[in-house]
């Protein structure tokens, strides 16, 4: 798609950093690499140091910097009934606190699920805690969003998260009826577990507020062994550019859906740049990324 004359699309790239007390050290280190946008996300809890004055410090690095934060990410499962859900509740909560001090409208995470049991019996549950969630998040003019990633979860059983396929995205937007909650889209997840990633774009784009800019490269010679049943997977996650997803054609749609959320790298998970040469491999990617959105 070529991006008319004088203009530059309204997608802004950029990259995760985990929030906590080395955000400012990871902000340094990856900022340079031509990053235009960042997500900062947390894994289960929050620690004590992310606080209010941690938040309002932290945005005006990112002001500093020139990035714009993207979204605030909360990865736990707030529907167990022990110390991780609590804090995963309590994460979700806090980052809506913290939103307007970022400047971003937008909180993203996992729906999570009542353990080992099938996607049905997590439905009520999740009512329960996302309705009050989204009725604050209205008042607040925020908007949620869950990411697609199964987590090793599958219909029948898992410990993370819901939102994987489309089949179970109609099962949530049912229970959780909200204009304002959406997707964090991956398509690396579509591409790992044979989702048609083009018809799911096309179809779901309009749910779609934010997307983690990742790859997967099936891999035909582990496929025929042992499927998806094995202990290895038959693919391998790489940046974009490394794996087989058309992000020329991403953008494109994206574009014609008149998205203007942002991309952000999920890092960390290409074997061939991370973790030694992990800088060097974001770099690569948001060029290439930016050549596609621009081309």
């Amino acid at each position: 798609m070529d991006t008319p004359e004088g203009l530059t699309s309204a997608i802004k790239l950029g990259t995760m950093i985990k929030g906590g007390p080395k955000t400012e050290s990871y902000l340094e280190r990856f900022s340079p690499i031509g990053a235009e946008s960042v997500e900062l996300f947390f894994w289960e809890r929050m620690p004590d140091e992310a606080d209010l004055s941690w938040a309002e410090k932290t945005a005006e690095e990112c002001r500093r910097r020139g990035l714009t934060v993207s979204c605030l990410g909360m990865y736990g499962n707030p529907l167990r009934e022990d110390e991780a859900g609590r804090a995963a509740r309590e994460g979700w909560s806090r980052l809506m606190e913290m939103a307007p001090l970022f400047e971003t409208d937008l909180i993203t995470g996992f729906t999570g699920r009542i353990p080992d049991r099938p996607v049905e019996e997590s439905l009520e549950p999740l009512k329960r805690f996302f309705t009050p969630l989204l009725d604050r998040a209205a008042g607040g003019n925020l908007r949620l969003a869950f990411e697609n990633c199964p987590m090793g979860g599958r219909w029948q059983c898992g410990d993370w998260n819901l939102a994987f396929c489309p089949e179970s995205w109609y099962l949530i937007f049912r229970a959780l009826q909200a204009d304002h909650l959406g997707l964090e889209w991956d398509p690396s997840h579509s591409v790992l577990y044979g989702q048609p990633v083009l018809r799911q774009l096309r179809e779901w784009g309009h749910r779609i507020f934010h997307v983690h800019g990742k790859d997967a490269l099936p891999l035909p010679e582990e496929s025929g062994v042992n499927g998806y049943l094995g202990s290895e997977l038959p693919f391998e996650e790489r940046f974009p550019g490394r794996g087989s997803l058309d992000w020329k054609q991403i953008f494109y749609e994206l574009e014609r859906l008149s998205y203007t959320g942002c991309v952000d790298l999920e890092g960390y998970h290409d074997a061939v740049y991370s973790p030694g040469r992990e800088v060097r491999g974001q770099m690569v990617s948001l060029a290439y990324l930016r050549t596609c959105r621009d081309s």
